[in-house]
């Protein structure tokens, strides 16, 4: 990660036009790349704000995988991928930095929504949109026979404005990691948890994992991307994935996939305890425990029920076989989608909800 300093400066392309951009302030992380807010200042146009993610040329290999990275997903601004996360322009600057301006998602993403105003799961109308509009952008890179590899609750974010909202999905070089989210204990590694950060690594389909037990690279299709959805859908209801190793995960969707209903957390806690088999001592984090007291303290339910159409989603998307699998575009056209409020509802409940907690906390 690179360690840069430039909040309140101004970085000016070097293509010759008078577009400028001033450093706001650091929003995020991508490998040695920092990911700042900042105001973009065109020359004949009105100002508005942007993400600009930054990487020094001294980090040479890094600044070629940035490049690929880019043209993986220059085709991000054309008008149909509403739902992906925009590169609007990319430039060399002050002859030290390789940047690229993108779409500024002023909420950040739903996994640093949830680290501090959701920690239990969004509730289930909103996943329901965020899932939504996620297969949205998800159809478009399928349709392109590009497949996303990485999709998860930090790699979808929001935006919300006088104008409404919008829920976008990263992908290649518009991709980060939300500074602060970067710091919360259930993002980072513990001695008792997987880090929900690295999910689509520890978390990713079984034949993605059988080709990389087999030292083969696995090259990503669009069934593999299917079960991330189905990965992401859990994140999202749960507000974390509490398992210590694949064989706590792999034991819990399989429990998913026999009973085909979700468990509630208290439940999938006894999922990964059980998981001892090979004597080993296995034990889910201790903050659950603490967790669940506070959600009681606040009147909270911890024992927490799923639709079964939302259930049946999570179960389509995390079976075993790829080729049983819905496509994207199958899946949209499941009820749990069809009959799913609008954006509007999601700015309410979300976007101006944890306004109010914040509001109800001080």
């Amino acid at each position: 990660m690179a360690h840069l300093h430039l909040t309140g400066k101004t970085l000016i392309p070097v293509d010759g036009l008078r577009d400028k951009y001033t450093i706001m302030k650091k929003i995020g992380i991508a490998s040695a790349a920092n990911v700042y807010k900042a105001m973009y200042l065109p020359e004949n146009l009105p100002p508005e704000y942007v993400s600009v993610k930054v990487i020094p040329f001294l980090f040479a290999r890094e600044c070629t995988k940035f490049d690929q990275e880019i043209q993986m997903s220059v085709f991000s601004s054309t008008p149909n991928a509403e739902n992906i996360v925009e590169i609007m322009k990319t430039f060399y600057s002050n002859n030290k930095f390789s940047c690229a301006s993108m779409a500024y998602m002023s909420e950040g993403s739903l996994r640093f929504i949830m680290s501090k105003w959701f920690t239990s799961g969004l509730p289930e109308d909103c996943i329901a949109i965020a899932l939504r509009e996620t297969l949205k952008g998800l159809s478009f890179l399928h349709g392109r026979r590009r497949v996303h590899g990485k999709i998860d609750a930090g790699q979808i974010f929001v935006n919300g404005n006088s104008n409404g909202v919008a829920i976008k999905l990263g992908f290649e070089g518009s991709m980060y990691e939300h500074y602060q989210e970067r710091w919360n204990p259930l993002a980072m590694a513990s001695t008792s948890t997987l880090p929900l950060r690295d999910i689509t690594n520890w978390g990713s389909a079984p034949e993605v994992i059988f080709g990389a037990e087999k030292g083969n690279k696995y090259v990503h299709k669009p069934h593999s991307d299917i079960w991330l959805v189905g990965i992401t859908a859990l994140e999202l209801a749960y507000g974390c994935f509490p398992v210590r190793d694949r064989a706590e995960f792999e034991a819990v969707i399989e429990k998913i996939i026999k009973k085909k209903k979700l468990p509630t957390m208290e439940k999938l806690k006894k999922i990964a305890d059980m998981e001892n088999v090979k004597g080993k001592r296995k034990m889910v984090l201790n903050f659950l425990e603490k967790k669940f007291k506070s959600l009681a303290a606040k009147g909270e339910r911890k024992e927490r029920q799923f639709s079964p159409e939302f259930e049946k989603v999570v179960v389509k998307c995390l079976s075993g076989k790829p080729e049983k699998r819905p496509t994207v575009d199958q899946l949209l056209q499941f009820e749990f989608f069809r009959r799913s409020k609008d954006l509007k509802f999601f700015q309410r409940a979300v976007v101006n909800g944890k306004r109010v907690i914040d509001k109800t906390d001080h």
